[in-house]
């Protein structure tokens, strides 16, 4: 079962002892957990190198991620920038241009007697 596969030192002994004509026991455990796991040692070897596979994967996939968050954050540091600088630009235009109007219409209706 998959509890066995995983811990295969707690699987029941009386399941995996078989008795003999003469009364002996013999505990075939060991040989069953091997064959129930499904490991031998080429299996490790290749399964070893899908995980440093993997890492690989994973850390570039990482790098990718830090790239593309700073490329964002840097884009919307810079959109703000401009537009900051675009709005104070048009603002102050627009208050020269009250001020002006305003000082027109206070000296023209200051001296028209």
């Amino acid at each position: 079962s998959a509890i066995e596969d995983i811990h295969p030192n707690t699987m029941k002994s009386s399941a995996h002892s078989h008795s003999s004509d003469a009364g002996l026991a013999v505990d075939s455990s060991n040989a069953d957990s091997s064959v129930e796991t499904g490991i031998v040692a080429g299996d490790v070897h290749e399964e070893r190198d899908e995980i440093k596979e993997v890492q690989k994967l994973a850390k570039k996939e990482t790098s990718y991620i830090r790239l593309w968050r700073l490329v964002v954050i840097l884009s919307l540091l810079v959109t703000g920038a401009v537009v900051s600088t675009l709005t104070f630009v048009f603002l102050k235009a627009e208050e020269q241009d009250d001020y002006v109007d305003a000082v027109s219409t206070f000296l023209d209706s200051s001296f028209s007697w």
